[in-house]
């Protein structure tokens, strides 16, 4: 499931980008060199750097494996743009699980229960975050679209 749902993890986080404006500077893949110094060390991180250091550093610590795949590909693009801790929480939220930041069977089984109404709370959670942090005011339109799109991409796995 990871590599399928890794490539579009890559698709919504781009090429190249250089933006004054984000705090984790230049990226490639999504991959900055504020978070993820040791990837820029030799150069510009490669495709397959980025495909390694999303599913040590993301599907791996939302437990990816153990999620609906619509639920998996939800929270693990949360947790690119948002962290781990914030995405692993607004899962808790959205699904009635206690609220501790990590993601164990507890919360996956409660999860997995009704993935399509996780998915739309969960949605509905990072809506909010988004909403509620300084870089709302100028970067709400990209992550609204990203956020639509990865709700259509969600919606289709629900089947």
């Amino acid at each position: 499931m990871f590599d399928e749902l890794v490539e579009i993890i890559l698709h919504h986080e781009g090429g190249l980008v250089d933006d004054p404006n984000d705090p984790g500077g230049r990226t490639i893949y999504g991959i900055s060199i504020t978070h993820h110094p040791n990837a820029w060390a030799d150069g510009t991180p490669t495709k397959d750097d980025a495909k390694a250091i999303y599913k040590r550093d993301y599907w791996d610590k939302v437990k990816g494996d153990l999620l609906h795949p619509a639920i998996a590909l939800c929270v693990f693009d949360s947790a690119v743009n948002q962290g781990t801790r914030t995405a692993s929480k607004m899962l808790q939220r959205a699904c009635g699980a206690g609220v501790d930041g990590i993601i164990g069977p507890n919360t996956a089984k409660k999860a997995n229960k009704n993935p399509g109404r996780t998915v739309e709370r969960f949605m509905v959670k990072r809506v909010e975050h988004y909403a509620s942090i300084k870089g709302w005011k100028h970067y709400s339109t990209g992550w609204m679209k990203r956020i639509f799109r990865v709700h259509t991409d969600a919606v289709k796995r629900l089947d």
